[in-house]
């Protein structure tokens, strides 16, 4: 997903930072050109099309990103039902602390634990 958003922001920013940066040094009267604001609004609107994108990817590639949008859609739209978390208070506890020092009995360093700690804030504030 990584290298998917990367490419992704590369792709949006590519044409604007061209247009900038790299055009202007080789053909110096392009602002001179009949067509250039088209162009330069063309190049704007795509690189700020990667704010838009951004989430959308996140949202069908995570499938937490997707559980948590949808619990806090429903807040805000009342036409969006939401049943319950099952991936934001996922306690497993079988995976393995990447910190040692944090692996005691009662203390859970997984992203379980801060799900059900931010769960708890949602509820009583």
């Amino acid at each position: 997903m990584v290298i998917l958003i990367s490419a992704l922001f590369a792709l949006c920013w590519l044409p604007l930072l061209i247009l900038i940066n790299v055009i202007p040094e080789f053909y110096p009267n392009i602002n001179s050109w009949r067509y250039i604001l088209y162009l330069w609004w063309f190049a704007h609107g795509l690189a700020m099309l990667h704010s838009i994108v951004n989430p959308v990817i996140y949202f069908i590639r995570n499938a937490r990103f997707r559980e948590g949008f949808c619990y806090f859609s429903s807040k805000l739209l009342p036409c969006i039902a939401f049943k319950e978390f099952r991936l934001l208070t996922d306690n497993n506890t079988s995976r393995r602390s990447v910190f040692p020092r944090f692996a005691e009995k009662n203390f859970k360093f997984s992203s379980g634990y801060f799900s059900h700690m931010f769960l708890i804030f949602i509820r009583y504030n």
